[in-house]
This record gives C-alpha cells, structure tokens and sequence, in this order.
C-alpha cells in the first residue's frame, strides 16, 4: 500500500497554518472544511502551541493501520524543529516529516509592479529580500531560504513571447513551483484578449497550480469597476486588488495631500498560503 502525504504551510503573515493532501494523481489539495484537522484549534495555532496535537491528529486520520505518512512543512526552521520533536515521540508509528519550500511565480506585462509587490509582501513578513538569479529568472528569497518568489521579466502580448513564458514557468514547475500571480495594473484594469489566452493556456497546461490575477496600484476609484470586470473573465482564478506601497497625490481643491495607505497584500498572503 501507498503512503499518504500530508503538507504542512505556515501563512507567515496571518502566523495560521494551513494544511493539503497530495491525492491519487499526485496533486496537492487543500483540506475540506470537514476535515478535522480544518477546525481552527489547528488552523489558527502556531507549531509551538499545537505540534503535538496535529501529529496525533495527523496520525490517527492518515496514518491508519501504520501504513505510513510523510508530512512536508513550509514554514520557519524554528517552527520545523517543534514539528520534528513532536514527530519523534512518534517512534513506534511510521511517520516521517521533511521541510519544504513555498515557491510562487509572479508573472506580468511590463511596468505592472510586480517587484513592488514581491519587496512589499517581505516587508509585510518583516524580513529582507534577498535577490538571486535562477536560470535567468529573478528569484527572491528570505535569510532561511523557506519561501521562493520567480519574478518573470515583463512579456509582450505577442503569441512567441507568451509561448517563451509557458516554457519557463514549465521549467521553474519542475523546480516545485506550486502557484502563480499574474499582475495587472489597476490603473486601466484592462486585460488584453492575448493575456485572456495565456490565462487560459495556464488553466490547460498546469491545472495542478494554484493561480491568482492580482491588480496592482489601485488607488484609483474605478479599480473597483476593473476588478469587476476582470472576475467576468478570470475563470476560476481569485481576482484581488491591493495597492503594496503608500499612495501620495496633491488634491488641487486645497493644495492638501491626498494619502492612500498600502491594502490588500494581507489577503493576498492568506490565499497564497491558505487558499482561503
């Protein structure tokens, strides 16, 4: 018989832990809301607090009749090292627990923001960026290496140029890439009919990637009208619009400043990490 896995992902951000199983064909998926370890004793918790009850749990849902179970974790190294602990009081149960790493693509016409929106999240997490290249591919990651962002450069709309990018985001695929966000700008909130195809080249190809349209810089009144919009279009994927850096305009009524405060990038997270 086959072993069961279970992946463990820590929301850096939101400090929850969310929870999927790899199914027959190899496929994560997240936890029904049935599911007991969905209950928020063990989703709104820290390893520290809960790491011996989501073993025994774990256990005794997935690891019936000892036939095995590998959890994989994504979170910090400190938080990995009470998981570990807890599984070893698990000695005589086969149950084996490894760490892992988040690692999503950020993909997107030029001048939409997507650095912004990769610095701003790790500003959110409270850590540096550290910026490497990857086959030609910018990678950013934090100082333990626990989550990957892939900035694609900025693409044209033309069908050689889309078929460049589904080439590399199938290669940073076998890497463990797991999702993608696919930035827009909410400034026109306009989608052209060829990133409506590579959209749906995206649903045809990796079905098994969690995907995501994110409209950046929305400080204008009608981004609402184009995340509308957008959703009409989007398929199954979330649309959210978020605004990663503080917005400053000059109101020519009164010669005031008008400030927009930064919004959105915690739901961004929470989805990334919780698919919630």
């Amino acid at each position: 018989m086959s072993r069961n896995a279970l992946k463990i992902v820590c929301n850096p951000y939101a400090k929850n832990l969310a929870y999927y199983f790899r199914n027959e064909c190899g496929e994560w998926q997240v936890l029904s809301e049935s599911s007991e370890l969905s209950r928020q004793f063990f989703t709104r918790a820290t390893m520290r607090e809960r790491a011996c009850d989501i073993i025994e749990k774990a256990d005794e849902i997935y690891n019936r009749k000892n036939r095995g179970l590998d959890i994989i974790f994504e979170g910090t190294s400190e938080s990995f090292d009470y998981l570990k602990k807890a599984v070893e009081k698990y000695k005589v149960r086969d149950i084996s627990c490894k760490v892992g790493t988040s690692r999503i693509v950020v993909i997107g016409k030029r001048r939409v923001g997507k650095t912004t929106l990769i610095n701003s999240i790790f500003n959110l997490l409270g850590c540096e960026a550290i910026q490497n290249e990857f086959h030609g591919v910018e990678m950013y990651s934090d100082a333990t290496n626990n989550i990957q962002w892939y900035e694609l450069k900025g693409m044209d709309v033309g069908q050689g140029e889309l078929e460049g990018k589904i080439a590399e985001i199938s290669n940073l695929c076998e890497e463990g890439v797991s999702k993608f966000v696919y930035c827009i700008s909410g400034c026109n909130g306009r989608v052209e009919d060829a990133e409506k195809r590579f959209l749906e080249k995206m649903a045809m190809n990796f079905p098994e990637l969690t995907g995501m349209i994110v409209l950046t810089m929305c400080y204008k009144e009608d981004s609402y009208k184009a995340a509308d919009e957008i959703e009409k279009i989007s398929g199954n994927y979330k649309v959210i619009q978020t605004l990663a850096q503080e917005y400053v305009a000059a109101n020519r009524k009164n010669s005031q400043s008008v400030r927009i405060e930064p919004f959105g990038l915690d739901i961004l997270t929470k989805y990334i990490f919780e698919e919630r």
